[in-house]
């Protein structure tokens, strides 16, 4: 063998190996974001304020009740609707728990003509037409209803408030009494009952591998919103709280914003709103895992200049105290309140994103190791 032929029997092995080595892909890469209603969110899970839910992907996250999570999934729905790039989306709401009585004439009138049940029935034509709704019952429901639209190559925002209101019992029972009635002895009943929560588990993990390869295609957006439970007597660093379906909501989610409601914001005495506090449980965009606030007002929904606002102050941008000074918009006002609704009343929403923008980079930059790159 001549040196040039062993030359080149050497390089066709290194194109081998390296093919091997090439990573598959079974899905569509991501293409673009649907901002989350809060500009926070956008960083926290992109690092920019256009950011937000990652399309292409399915997405869980678990709250505590009354922290917000339908008032977010509702702010995304909206959001897509002021964005001409979703124009052609279906918008579906899948209220398995039933409990969305939000008006969304007042705080979502853009939802209006394009919110919408699993049966493509109008939520605002809703009332009195339930059974007509085709709201899901069970992980199977849903399953079949995302796999129709995604055959007939539509585009989809999908979200199911929540997983722990779907049935998979009907299902399930049928399998473990025909389980129950095979079994040999006292044994194997036992166990067979005991396996009854991971054989939903197991059910749940099947139907998202298989509905994560849809909504992929058509590059749409599914997120599962999920309940917390309290743990009985958790160990020594254990969370305090976990939830429903097993380790394939986690594993399937790109991100997973976690949500706590912190306090109840009170008014003369009366309840107004909650702060909610958001943190990044998991973040495949960015790997980075940030942890946000913002308030929620009854009347108002995410009070999304105020959280900008406070960043602003938090990371030391603005001075804070009694009187802030926000030299970009030339103005100085006494407390947080009054300074939010003059730059409201100045109509510099979009320059404060970008001063957001700036400062959270700036912050980024700051966290960095700064020591030499390894590879």
């Amino acid at each position: 063998m001549t040196r040039r032929t062993r030359r080149r029997s050497a390089d066709a092995v290194v194109k081998s190996v390296e093919r091997k080595r090439k990573p598959r892909t079974d899905t569509k890469p991501v293409t673009g974001f649907l901002k989350t209603g809060s500009t926070m969110l956008n960083l926290a899970m992109s690092g920019d304020v256009n950011g937000g839910w990652p399309l292409g992907r399915i997405n869980t996250m678990p709250g505590q009740s009354a922290a917000g999570k339908t008032i977010l999934v509702l702010s995304a729905f909206a959001e897509a609707c002021l964005d001409s790039k979703f124009d052609d989306y279906l918008l579906v709401y899948d209220d398995v728990e039933r409990r969305c009585d939000f008006d969304l004439k007042r705080l979502f009138p853009p939802l209006l003509d394009r919110l919408q049940t699993p049966s493509g029935l109008l939520y605002k034509d809703l009332k009195g037409n339930e059974d007509e709704s085709g709201i899901s019952n069970t992980i199977q429901d849903l399953k079949n209803n995302m796999l129709q639209l995604s055959k007939k190559g539509k585009k989809f925002i999908w979200v199911s408030d929540s997983l722990d209101s779907f049935s998979t019992d009907e299902e399930i029972e049928k399998e473990m009494k025909k389980a129950l009635a095979a079994a040999k002895s006292k044994e194997a009943v036992k166990k067979i009952a005991g396996s009854f929560n991971t054989e939903k588990a197991k059910i749940l993990g099947q139907i998202l591998r298989m509905l994560n390869g849809c909504v992929a295609d058509t590059n749409s957006l599914f997120i599962l919103t999920q309940q917390l439970r309290q743990r009985i007597n958790p160990m020594p660093g254990q969370s305090h709280y976990t939830t429903s379906g097993g380790e394939a909501p986690y594993f399937y989610s790109h991100v997973r914003p976690f949500l706590k409601k912190k306090a109840s914001i009170k008014e003369q005495g009366v309840k107004i709103g909650v702060t909610s506090k958001i943190t990044m449980d998991k973040n495949s965009i960015t790997g980075k895992l940030r942890d946000i606030e913002f308030n929620i007002y009854d009347d108002l929904g995410i009070d999304d200049n105020a959280s900008m606002v406070q960043f602003l102050i938090d990371v030391g941008h603005w001075k804070g105290g009694s009187w802030i000074k926000a030299p970009e918009f030339d103005m100085n006002e006494n407390g947080k309140d009054k300074l939010v609704r003059a730059i409201e009343d100045a109509g510099k929403e979009k320059k404060l994103k970008r001063i957001v923008q700036r400062a959270w980079w700036n912050r980024e930059e700051s966290l960095k190791l700064g020591r030499k790159a390894r590879y």
